[in-house]
């Protein structure tokens, strides 16, 4: 999952790297792995892993609809973390509006009460 030159190809390698025009640049990019390997653990970017630790790579060897796919469920799986965070957050919310509401309530209600004593006193 570290693209270092900041792209993917995704083509048929065989049918492109004898390509006369393509030789050179398919000389570089054959030089390393032709199969999209993915590390699952990484979620974020930029990632802390060294280039030489591969961590538990992932191959994408059926191409892009099993990409498509991992998109997909990770993208779901994704949208369930950030749900869970914003409703743990809007239930915090609610229990600090609730509490300052009702302290609210009480200062108005001492509020008042002084008032009326210094209206009762005069």
């Amino acid at each position: 999952s570290r693209a270092r030159l900041g792209l993917y190809v995704f083509c048929k390698v065989d049918h492109f790297k004898d390509v006369w025009e393509l030789k050179p640049a398919f000389n570089l990019l054959t030089k390393r792995p032709t199969v999209l390997s993915l590390n699952m653990k990484e979620l974020r970017h930029p990632t802390k892993r060294l280039l030489k630790d591969l961590g538990v790579p992932f191959l994408m060897e059926n191409g892009v609809v099993q990409l498509g796919e991992l998109v997909d469920k990770m993208t779901k799986m994704r949208i369930k973390i950030e749900t869970a965070k914003y409703e743990r957050q809007y239930k915090m919310w609610e229990q600090h509006t609730a509490a300052a509401q009702k302290k609210a309530e009480e200062e108005a209600k001492k509020a008042e009460e002084l008032a009326r004593k210094e209206y009762i006193e005069r």
